[in-house]
């Protein structure tokens, strides 16, 4: 992958229900549909994280704290972070939005595929 190949990592969440598919089913979807939206722009993902559900409290927390430690280890900003839908942060949203908030620092657009929500860093 060239320097300038714009990348991005995807978030999918187990507790989000997408399509009557919930669990594993539904990272697997969210995924696909990061993958083909990112694809559809030139976007390589260039990791995906995932959390298997329960509270959003513990779970959605861990997983985007370990997402930040990763991209402020980067040796360059990672261009897009897309989340499937942003109610996957709805569990715990202060906190949450909070390490969101953090790795915007590290990552230029934060996007919603479902919603079509952008935040520019």
């Amino acid at each position: 992958m060239g320097y300038n190949q714009r990348t991005g990592i995807g978030y999918g969440r187990g507790s989000l229900y997408v399509h009557g598919m919930s669990g594993i089913q539904s990272i697997q979807y969210q995924h696909q549909a990061i993958s083909e939206f990112a694809g559809e722009r030139g976007i390589s993902i260039i990791q995906r994280y995932q959390d298997d559900g329960g509270s959003g409290r513990e779970d959605c927390r861990r997983v985007l704290q370990r997402m930040l430690v990763d991209v402020q280890a980067n040796d360059r900003p990672v261009d897009y972070l897309f989340f499937y839908s942003v109610r996957g942060l709805a569990g715990e949203l202060e906190g949450n939005l909070s390490i969101v908030t953090e790795i915007s620092d590290y990552i230029n657009i934060v996007y919603s595929v479902s919603e079509q929500f952008t935040f520019h860093a």
